[in-house]
């Protein structure tokens, strides 16, 4: 909704140097959305984890959903860079709602999953083992997306954020 009044042109357009564009923006969440499922999808064919790792787990619930507002930068890398690979709007929008409609799809046809059960591990920033559970998981995508959204919402506030056809 927020992108869809947008021109080529404002959809490209990034607010100084290193600014993300509206295009840089969808671009990372589809990829990352699409790495999430992998992830998801992967971690459903696991074969069951010790009991060890869903008390690991408890009570970062939370600490998932704060990423949605937190205010420290997370730098993107690797394959979750935006690196400006599609043409138009349109193929960009096209293939982050592709990665969309698989989230959707996985949730679906595993709805009565304990997500609870499976485990995503990760080291840290300080190279520490992290373990999240896919419902923590879930809500660290949910988390990421509306952090985005936040920032294209400022993108677009912005003065200096070219004006036509909005």
């Amino acid at each position: 909704a927020l992108i869809k009044p947008l021109s080529e042109r404002q959809f490209f357009h990034r607010v100084g140097a290193t600014g993300w564009s509206a295009n840089d923006i969808v671009e990372h969440l589809g990829l990352v959305e699409e790495g999430y499922v992998r992830e998801f999808w992967w971690a459903l064919s696991q074969p069951p984890m010790p009991a060890s790792y869903r008390e690991a787990t408890a009570g970062n619930d939370q600490k998932m959903r704060d990423y949605a507002t937190s205010p420290e930068k997370s730098p993107a890398r690797g394959t979750n860079l935006p690196l400006n690979r599609y043409a138009s709007k349109e193929v960009c929008v096209r293939i982050f709602n592709n990665a969309r409609d698989l989230s959707v799809e996985f949730f679906t046809k595993n709805s009565q999953e304990d997500l609870r059960g499976y485990f995503i591990f990760r080291k840290n920033s300080a190279g520490k083992r992290e373990v999240r559970d896919l419902h923590q998981q879930a809500l660290l995508m949910i988390a990421h997306t509306i952090r985005h959204t936040n920032q294209l919402r400022q993108l677009l506030a912005d003065p200096r954020f070219p004006q036509e056809a909005r």
